[in-house]
């Protein structure tokens, strides 16, 4: 063994960067799937009003519509005697 150290290759760098990339993103994504499978019912938001006025806020400010956003804004329209379906207000 010579001790020497090969030439420096960016191309290396590159596919380094590239598998911390996709690692990042598969992380990610199973982030948001496991968040998404903890979906909170309709009738979990009937019975906890605080939790349901902090999530359909929440949902407002982020404009979201998660399966949990969905729900609570159900509820909150159930709550309110609203006709709704799938977390929106009916039009009469």
């Amino acid at each position: 063994m010579s001790g020497r150290m090969p030439p420096y290759d960016p191309t290396q760098d590159v596919m380094r960067r590239r598998q911390a990339a996709v690692a990042s993103a598969a992380a990610l994504a199973a982030l948001l799937l496991a968040a998404c499978s903890d979906a909170k019912s309709v009738a979990f938001y009937k019975e906890h009003q605080a939790e349901r006025a902090k999530t359909v806020g929440d949902c407002l400010a982020m404009g979201s519509d998660s399966q949990n956003c969905l729900n609570a804004r159900q509820a909150d329209f159930e709550a309110q005697g609203i006709p709704a379906k799938d977390g929106k207000a009916l039009q009469p």
